[in-house]
């Protein structure tokens, strides 16, 4: 079994270390959701006899590349070259078309669905209330702005390429920590290395992981307002990577590695740094993300859309697209709300797609 070029350093609170530190030891086939050798051919070999797959309710084409998704309640938001557009989940139609100044790299929904905020390539980070007629209110400037809200609905985490997370209180908007990463300022570190290409709040709102250019992921403590582990993944990461998910229940991370052209996404234990399992992946992960309950993952990839079930590992559905270019990959996804369906998006294809999951 190959071994995963992953570093996971604990500085307090969990021991994730044990499991990742410097060439680490694979874990035992006993613990494996699926061994890091099980090729594509393998995974569909493993898909179990379900009568129903999943359908597609609707398609529909925007005349801008994609490059964001957020989903709440009935509705499903993208961000694109020009702006945010907001779509009924039912039938694809348009709600709402919200410009902004650049490229809404990163956008989410508010706990309540009141706020939408858009993270942009230029300019920083805007917050826009989708009632009344109030104007967007910029967080921060800069480039490649990053950004999520806390779970309990007070706050919102915002990043660019300067490195740093700022927290906001979304009642008046008011600064309430500007997090600067001690890690940065040692003489190894290149000036591109600081850049946050994406942020994620632990459900607990206790915790706080971001990823930067120098790939890895700095998990903060929000009271201390300190980093308590350090997770190295991928030796590169892009502006639009997004490597680790904490899941729903916020007992584990899912944490997308490659090793040797091959690409994986590890479950790894908060309590105690166990890697649970290993998912093999049909081609490289432009995006992920769990279903609400936490009983799904969900992986966009440069070679299909698929699904497991997170206990076991098993796949259960490939989504029926043909990717044969470019074009055809998809590139961002979201559950929505309900847990009910899958939306994503292809940046270069211009196009959205809802599709239905079987019921249970």
């Amino acid at each position: 079994m190959k071994a995963f070029r992953v570093t996971l350093v604990l500085l307090l609170v969990f021991a994730l270390a044990s499991a990742c530190t410097g060439q680490p030891k694979p874990p035992q086939e006993t613990d494996q959701i699926r061994s890091s050798e099980t090729t594509e051919a393998q995974l569909e070999t493993k898909e179990p006899e379900i009568e129903e797959e999943p359908q597609l309710v609707w398609s529909l084409q925007q005349e801008e590349g994609i490059k964001s998704i957020a989903a709440f309640g009935q509705t499903i938001a993208v961000g694109d070259n020009i702006g945010v557009n907001i779509y009924h989940l039912s039938d694809g139609s348009l709600i709402d078309a919200l410009p902004q100044r650049h490229t809404a790299e990163d956008i989410g929904f508010s706990t309540d669905g009141k706020l939408l905020a858009a993270g942009l390539g230029v300019w920083g980070v805007y917050l826009t209330q989708l009632t009344g007629d109030a104007e967007p209110q910029q967080l921060i400037g800069g480039f490649n702005g990053r950004l999520a809200f806390s779970p309990d609905g007070l706050h919102i985490a915002t990043g660019n390429r300067d490195g740093i997370i700022w927290i906001f209180e979304l009642d008046g908007l008011t600064e309430i920590a500007a997090l600067e990463n001690p890690d940065f300022e040692k003489p190894d570190k290149k000036s591109g290395d600081k850049m946050v290409s994406s942020i994620d709040y632990h459900p607990s709102g206790k915790l706080l992981a971001a990823t930067h250019f120098d790939g890895a992921v700095y998990f903060w403590d929000l009271e201390k307002k300190e980093i308590i582990r350090t997770l190295q993944t991928l030796s590169y990461i892009s502006s639009d990577s997004k490597v680790i998910r904490f899941s729903p229940k916020g007992k584990e991370i899912a944490c997308v590695i490659e090793d040797n052209y091959e690409h994986f996404i590890q479950l790894i234990t908060l309590d105690d740094g166990k890697i649970r399992g290993t998912i093999a992946v049909p081609g490289k992960v432009n995006d992920f993300n769990y279903s609400p309950d936490g009983s799904l993952l969900a992986v966009a990839s440069s070679q299909a859309t698929t699904i497991y079930d997170v206990d076991s590992g098993e796949l259960l559905f490939t989504l029926d697209q043909t990717i044969s270019t470019f074009d055809d990959m998809p590139t961002v996804l979201t559950f929505t709300s309900d847990g009910r369906h899958l939306a994503l998006a292809f940046r270069w294809a211009k196009t959205i797609e809802l599709w239905e999951l079987p019921v249970d």
